[in-house]
């Protein structure tokens, strides 16, 4: 399976650009993406690299794919670079290891509610 992946800060970015665009006639559609095709398996593997865990860990083919599961999808983000002159900035090898450091830092706080 290929897939578009796009760390969360640049996510923010993006939808910062799009909050700063004009008013539009005629509501818009744009494509937050990297436009980067990558396969699933290799996002697990680089993450058991990072891990130091071997990669059978991630028993690839153990499950079948789910109904209607597309195999490719990947955007094109070149209409919103045109209107904002955003570009994710976040390597996938950045962001996984942001990520990893992240979920092996002190628990969040949660919100009281």
């Amino acid at each position: 399976q290929i897939r578009d992946a796009v760390f969360i800060d640049d996510v923010v970015d993006a939808l910062l650009a799009a909050a700063a665009l004009p008013q539009a006639r005629e509501p818009a559609a744009f494509n937050i993406c990297s436009g980067v095709p990558i396969a699933v398996r290799q996002i697990g593997e680089l993450v058991a690299r990072k891990l130091q865990a071997p990669p059978a860990l991630l028993r690839w083919g153990e499950l079948p794919y789910r109904p209607g599961e597309p195999m490719r999808a990947v955007g094109d983000n070149r209409r919103f670079h045109h209107a904002t002159g955003w570009r994710p900035r976040v390597s996938l090898d950045e962001g996984v290891a942001r990520t990893l450091a992240y979920l092996a830092g002190p628990a969040p706080a949660r919100l009281a509610g």
